[in-house]
């Protein structure tokens, strides 16, 4: 089965903040940006507009007029504006160091930082992000609750920055016949270094039946097709199981570099709920995650 090439051109973004994910998220973005024909990157990052509504800032002012409380909203916007310009310098200097010669730019804007890609939806090629933002130091086995957000509305592809960057050498494709992962495949097809990546397939059969058996069959067909595109390195295999469970211990235990899924399921169960298996793989796996619709 041949695996025709995703052809799309548009720019790439990167959701920052001023976290510890900014400097892998910039990195993970600078890699796929050499991958494929993207037009650019684009660092995006929002100033919360919560953080000025009057509620908040009564709140931290209290009972002490309105004075003080038009001094504190200066004041938030002053270091709101040293925060941004900080993000800004930092950003600068980990795309200049990276000596590709990339094209770039800096959006921020004033929002609600799960909505930060909702401008670039009918342009960009894919979106890059980290599990959690600001403290994510906390509670580190949970996503940030923008994340999640994300991944339930985003159309687009989005890569998952894991916290540190370092250069792939494998891939693992988690395949279960839905579109969302054809997709996947359509797109990975394409990357430059194709020829150097180790690529495993998997496909957990969570029951058995003819079905299963097909979307075995076709993932089969994928490593002909995937041989052909130039990929030195390809192997499928075929488990039972749970899904979360089995694709969380191949990571593991085969040193994989990246996990590829598609964000929603083949069974209509599945597509009901982005966070069924994809935001479960996410939270279990450090590693970079790139998702398809």
């Amino acid at each position: 089965m041949a695996i025709e090439e995703s052809k799309v051109q548009g720019p790439l973004i990167a959701c920052v903040d001023s976290s510890g994910y900014l400097e892998p998220v910039i990195q993970h973005a600078i890699w796929w940006n050499s991958q494929i024909s993207a037009s650019g990157i684009v660092v995006a990052n929002v100033s919360d507009l919560r953080c000025f509504d009057q509620p908040v800032v009564n709140e931290l002012g209290g009972a002490l007029g309105v004075q003080p409380f038009q001094g504190l909203v200066a004041e938030l916007q002053r270091i709101e504006s040293m925060r941004v310009e900080t993000i800004r310098s930092r950003a600068t200097a980990l795309v200049e160091a990276s000596g590709g010669g990339i094209r770039w730019r800096f959006d921020n804007r004033m929002g609600v930082p799960a909505d930060v890609i909702q401008p670039f939806q009918s342009c960009a090629l894919g979106v890059v992000l980290g599990k959690r933002g600001d403290g994510y130091g906390y509670a580190s086995e949970h996503l940030g609750s923008n994340l999640d957000r994300i991944l339930r509305s985003s159309q687009l592809p989005c890569l998952i920055s894991s916290r540190q960057f370092r250069p792939l050498s494998s891939i693992l494709i988690a395949y279960d016949g839905s579109e969302s992962i054809e997709n996947g495949l359509r797109h990975f097809v394409a990357f430059r270094d194709i020829r150097s990546l180790a690529v495993r397939l998997i496909h957990v059969r969570e029951g058995s039946g003819q079905h299963s058996d097909e979307i075995a069959a076709r993932m089969h067909s994928h490593v002909d097709a995937l041989r052909a595109a130039g990929c030195l390195s390809v192997e499928a295999d075929v488990m039972d199981g749970d899904v979360e469970d089995r694709v969380s211990d191949f990571v593991s235990r085969h040193d994989i570099g990246m996990l590829v899924l598609g964000a929603r399921g083949h069974s209509r169960l599945r597509k009901l709920f982005v966070g069924s298996t994809t935001v479960e793989l996410v939270r279990r796996c450090r590693i970079p995650i790139l998702t398809f619709r």
